[in-house]
């Protein structure tokens, strides 16, 4: 069954988003449109948030050795302030790097990070 809205957006707001990679020399690149799918999970368990970020790289983001302090940074933003919640800035901190396949012009992989939750915000 298919849900169709004569809305382009219809959660209003025009929400968006930004997603950088931070490298180890803290050094930043906009990946946001080398990004093909990206997921954020909240834990029950862990006191962690985590991410994985699907991304087709040409740029060779990840051709130099990781030295595991990398980070990606996702910044949301909308003119409907509702929409956001509480934070609309998380950076994550990649802690591996996996399901990486070779392409004609650079590589396909994702990115695993984390964000530890701070208890006293809750």
């Amino acid at each position: 069954m298919s849900i169709f809205t004569d809305k382009d957006n219809p959660y209003g707001g025009n929400l968006s988003h930004t997603i950088t990679f931070i490298d180890s020399d803290s050094n930043t690149v906009d990946v946001t449109r080398l990004v093909l799918e990206f997921n954020i999970y909240e834990s029950i368990f862990n006191q962690t948030l985590s991410a994985d970020f699907v991304i087709r790289d040409s740029l060779g983001l990840i051709d130099t050795p990781m030295t595991g302090q990398e980070f990606v940074a996702i910044t949301f933003s909308s003119n409907n302030d509702s929409l956001l919640g509480t934070s609309s800035n998380l950076t994550f901190k990649v802690h591996r790097v996996g399901n990486k396949t070779e392409l004609m012009l650079g590589h396909l992989y994702t990115l695993f990070t984390a964000l530890p939750l701070n208890l006293s915000k809750i």
